[in-house]
C-alpha cells in the first residue's frame, strides 16, 4: 500500500492529526502553488494566515524538486471566478485541485491554522535577600497542511506543526512549518521517517 499513516498524539494543547503521505504520487515534486491561509480564530489573530503562507512558501522553497509559483490575489480572484467557487470554498480538495489545475499546478497546498496566540509565562527568583521576577513571552502556532494533487483531488499529504517560540511568531511559524512538512522533506529526498 503507497499510502502510510504516521502516529496521533496529543502536543501542546493541540490534537496532532495523522500524517498522511502518498510516497509515489510525492517522489517526483513538481510545481506547486500555496493558497492563502485564512486567519485562526480570535481576536490577537489577526494576519496569522499571511505570516503562515509565508513561512510554508518559505519552507517548500528548501525542499528539492518543488518549484513553487507564486499566485497573487488578482489570479486567484481570476481563477475562482472562472471555476465559479468562492475564496471560502479553496479548503475543500476538489476546488484546490480545480485552481491548481486553472493555474498550471501540479500540487496546491492549502491548510488552517488553527491556534495563533501569546502566551505570558511569570517568573521569580531569589538572590540573597532581593526577590523579582518578570513576565516572558511566548508565541504559540497550531497548523494542518494538506498537498492535493491537481489532477485528481486527492490528498496525496497531510501534516501537522504546532511550535512555541519565544522569538515571536515568525519564528514559531518556521518551526511550525518545518514539522509540518518533514515528511515530505524525507520523501523528496528519497529518505525514510528515521531521516536515513
Amino acid at each position: 500500500m503507497l499510502t502510510c499513516l504516521v502516529g496521533v498524539f496529543f502536543l501542546g494543547g493541540c490534537m496532532e492529526e495523522s500524517v498522511l503521505v502518498d510516497r509515489k504520487a510525492l517522489s517526483e515534486g513538481g510545481k506547486f502553488i500555496t493558497l492563502p491561509l485564512a486567519d485562526a480564530p480570535g481576536e490577537q489573530a489577526d494576519g496569522s494566515g499571511k505570516v503562515v503562507t509565508g513561512a510554508i512558501a518559505a519552507e517548500l522553497l528548501k525542499q528539492p524538486n518543488v518549484k513553487l509559483f507564486e499566485v497573487g490575489q488578482s489570479k486567484l480572484t481570476e481563477a475562482l471566478e472562472a471555476t465559479g467557487f468562492d475564496a471560502m470554498d479553496i479548503n475543500d480538495p476538489i476546488v484546490a485541485a480545480e485552481l491548481g489545475r486553472k493555474l498550471g499546478a501540479q500540487f496546491v497546498v492549502t491548510g488552517e491554522v488553527i491556534h495563533y496566540a501569546p502566551e505570558k509565562q511569570a517568573t521569580s527568583g531569589t538572590f540573597w535577600i532581593f526577590h523579582g521576577g518578570k513576565t516572558i513571552s511566548r508565541y504559540w502556532i497550531c497548523l494542518h497542511v494538506r498537498i492535493v494533487r491537481a489532477a485528481d483531488g486527492k490528498i496525496v499529504y497531510a501534516g501537522h506543526g504546532s511550535a512555541v517560540s519565544q522569538e515571536g511568531y515568525a519564528a514559531a511559524a518556521e518551526q511550525t512549518c518545518e514539522q509540518a512538512f518533514r515528511q515530505l522533506e524525507y520523501i523528496l529526498r528519497g529518505k525514510n521517517q528515521f531521516g536515513v
